[in-house]
């Protein structure tokens, strides 16, 4: 690193008669001839342009390959689009060479290797290194078309840290004079926004070895991302369809199982309420008491729910249970239950006509046992 630090030399920008040399002097030594203006004209055209010396090559080597015997011409500059137009020109030459399915992966990888800006944020668009394995296999053959010798549009390397294939525009003046591809950033930037915004979500999905539901997308961001790739599946790689697939499945789970309790939790609540409900407790209680003397005093299930009936002023369950016992003997427990119940309630009348409906022919003491303890309840 000290030798680096100590070695570095900065230089300044070329001065016009230097670049006038860079351009004359090659040509002479070759044996070339410019017309005479030409180097004037390009150079008016390099001054006024970012990224001049980029431009400038590719402006001289379109010239070379236009060039008639060994004289370098004014038309020729011309037809190889100039210095603006000579990269285009020569993008789109290679771009025209594809077939449908090459430019359809073609698009997709170079739209990938720029990084665009928001339409209100500071700044402007700037290229991107893409790795291998972001890449498709027919992207990956789209950018060897475009970074061959003749052509040195894309630049392909490898990652000196993983050792995984790289590929990255030779110049931002490709995205910023071809025109095609301008109008491809431009007509797609709202996605391409989002994608970028997508990616540090899915290295960390993929850091934490695709195991880490917390890092799975959720609510209107996992809605967004499903429309996308609706819209857009040739345009998300691999890594990240299963991301936004993996999110969408393991919400739909987790709403499949609140789901399901609340399913549950909503039949247990009807079943309970139906287990309170007049016409279920009537058949338990009538079952218990179609067997002889199981409706009793000592039923204390029974006792507590005839005369909860009986105290809300609805005895209708009681006398429903009482009258459907086929013995006299079994009947009488639960009129005179629902007899006391009903004084507690305050109809001391009612009460007094339940136990007027009991035999006592052999026990007249005990009715006014009953009725006398009706009378101190009802107060």
């Amino acid at each position: 690193s000290d030798i680096l630090t100590t070695g570095q030399v900065i230089l300044a920008p070329m001065q016009m008669d230097e670049l006038k040399a860079s351009i004359g002097r090659p040509a002479k030594a070759t044996g070339l001839e410019f017309e005479s203006g030409l180097v004037d004209t390009i150079l008016s055209d390099v001054m006024a342009q970012p990224g001049n010396l980029a431009l400038l090559e590719y402006a001289l080597t379109e010239l070379w390959n236009l060039r008639e015997e060994n004289r370098l011409t004014h038309r020729a500059y011309r037809e190889g689009g100039g210095v603006s137009g000579s990269i285009g020109k020569r993008a789109e030459t290679v771009y025209e060479s594809l077939s449908d399915r090459q430019k359809k992966a073609a698009r997709t990888l170079l739209k990938r290797l720029v990084r665009v800006s928001g339409p209100d944020a500071e700044g402007t668009d700037t290229r991107f290194r893409a790795h291998r394995k972001q890449l498709t296999d027919d992207e990956w053959a789209a950018a060897q078309k475009f970074s061959e010798s003749r052509t040195r549009l894309l630049v392909t390397s490898s990652d000196p840290e993983s050792g995984d294939g790289t590929v990255e525009l030779a110049h931002e003046a490709l995205f910023r004079n071809w025109t095609r591809m301008r109008e491809w950033i431009d007509d797609d930037r709202k996605f391409l926004l989002w994608r970028q915004e997508l990616a540090p979500l899915v290295a960390h999905w993929k850091g934490s070895g695709k195991e880490d539901a917390g890092a799975l997308l959720r609510g209107g961001l996992l809605k967004e991302a499903t429309r996308w790739l609706q819209h857009r599946p040739d345009e998300l790689n691999p890594v990240e369809t299963a991301f936004i697939r993996r999110s969408t499945s393991t919400v739909q789970r987790s709403r499949s199982g609140v789901f399901a309790v609340a399913t549950i939790l909503a039949l247990v609540g009807v079943w309970i309420a139906y287990t309170f409900s007049d016409s279920y407790q009537l058949r338990v209680i009538t079952s218990r008491a179609s067997v002889p003397k199981t409706v009793a005093w000592e039923d204390q299930w029974t006792r507590e729910y005839l005369s909860a009936r009986a105290m809300t002023g609805a005895p209708d369950v009681a006398e429903k249970v009482a009258f459907s016992q086929t013995y006299e003997e079994d009947r009488y427990p639960i009129l005179i239950l629902l007899a006391k119940g009903l004084s507690y309630a305050g109809s001391f009348g009612q009460a007094e006509s339940i136990i007027n409906q009991i035999g006592w022919e052999n026990s007249k003491a005990e009715q006014f046992t009953v009725l006398a303890e009706c009378l101190l309840t009802a107060g």
